[in-house]
């Protein structure tokens, strides 16, 4: 019985160092699942902090050569003026790719005549027949329903959609954004594709006259049609598109509000990737070089 009772009592041990056992190979486990969680918090940490400085100079370098330098660019320039370019075409500032699009060559939502922007929701594949209907929903969008223009989304339609308008000024591009929506919504038509298309041609600002030089490929094929894209994307990259030159290659008659000149807005984009991780700026810049106590103006940053 001795020997049984001794027996039982190791067996009980036996089982007891196990479970200790398994509680120390658990509690170890654990220790180096966070030590390597916690390393690699920090390697990301640590690779976020690196991209976002590399923006912080890139920023800060072009900001500085925007103010205090001509903005044509020179060829022969081997500096920052010989590679950028104020037509959303990538650069590089060291590591950093960074974009500039002169505002004024984008379509201004709310300054553009309506039938101008229809005209390029149509170039993007808005239907024809929806499109029809844009500037009288552009127009309702802005007044009080007593004033509404026949031929337009209804506010009964917008109300089915959820969505309101403002009945005042357009303040936000997120409205122009819900009219198309609206439009092809009340045509049963997929909305997400040129949703995503339009944001390459249009802005909420007055920019004065649409600057043909700077403006998107897209904006070139709807005003003087596709044949000519080609050729004159050709020319600007090397440098040698201008208001002769453009005239020439596609025979452009004069129209309102449509010209070659640039404004003092800039929508600049900064990228910079470290390790695995990528890190984005985005500014909207009014410069402002004869102003000695701010010579520029950030009106949004994201």
């Amino acid at each position: 019985m001795l020997r049984a009772r001794i027996t039982k009592q190791r067996g009980v041990a036996l089982i007891q160092v196990l479970l200790i056992s398994a509680l120390v190979m658990m509690l170890a486990l654990q220790i180096s699942f966070d030590t390597k969680s916690q390393l690699k918090l920090a390697t990301g940490y640590t690779h976020k902090v690196n991209a976002e400085a590399q923006i912080y100079s890139a920023k800060s370098e072009l900001l500085y050569t925007l103010i205090t330098q001509n903005h044509s660019k020179q060829i022969n320039d081997d500096g920052l003026v010989g590679k950028w370019n104020f037509y959303n075409a990538p650069f590089f500032i060291d590591q950093v790719e960074v974009r500039m699009q002169d505002a004024a060559g984008l379509h201004s939502i709310i300054a553009s005549p309506s039938s101008r922007l229809a005209q390029q929701l149509v170039y993007l594949g808005m239907p024809e027949s929806t499109a029809e209907r844009f500037s009288a929903t552009f127009l309702n969008w802005q007044a009080p329903v007593s004033d509404w223009q026949f031929g337009g989304v209804t506010e009964q339609e917008l109300n089915d959609l959820g969505i309101s308008p403002r009945h005042g000024p357009m303040q936000f591009s997120s409205e122009f954004e819900q009219i198309i929506k609206a439009l092809l919504a009340a045509d049963n038509i997929d909305e997400s594709d040129l949703i995503s298309r339009i944001k390459c041609c249009f802005s909420m600002y007055s920019a004065g006259d649409l600057n043909l030089l700077t403006a998107p490929e897209a904006i070139w094929g709807a005003l003087v049609g596709p044949d000519y894209v080609e050729r004159l994307s050709a020319e600007r990259e090397m440098g040698s598109l201008d208001r002769a030159s453009f005239i020439g290659i596609t025979g452009w008659q004069s129209q309102e509000s449509v010209g070659f000149l640039s404004s003092s807005t800039v929508l600049i984009e900064f990228k910079a990737t470290s390790g695995d991780i990528s890190q984005r700026l985005k500014l909207d810049v009014t410069l402002q070089p004869e102003s000695s106590n701010i010579p520029f103006l950030i009106r949004k940053r994201s």
